[in-house]
């Protein structure tokens, strides 16, 4: 399964399965989600915190340890509809260490 690929090659889990619903800007259909006052969610063990959203600019946070921060920066959709994501220097994905 996806999330265990990630796990062989990143040495972490991530939710793949999820993450093309979280940067569409909604939550997986997949599992239970908690909806929180400020547009985003928690899901799967992760917030998504969509207050950039409209910019272009998601962030997934997974407090558990080791702590996560996924930082997706989405362009505009090109002609044929496609969602286009880019890596940048301020929007990738770090690893905290643990407190």
């Amino acid at each position: 399964d996806r999330d265990s690929l990630s796990r062989e090659v990143l040495g972490e889990p991530l939710p793949l399965r999820a993450l093309p619903d979280w940067i569409a800007g909604r939550p997986w259909p997949g599992s239970a989600v908690d909806r929180r006052s400020d547009g985003g969610f928690e899901q799967l063990g992760w917030t998504i915190d969509l207050a950039r959203f409209s910019q272009g600019s998601l962030t997934a946070t997974r407090p558990a340890p080791p702590a996560l921060t996924l930082r997706v920066r989405i362009e505009r959709p090109d002609r044929d509809g496609r969602i286009k994501t880019s890596p940048c220097a301020a929007c990738s994905t770090s690893r905290r260490p643990p407190s």
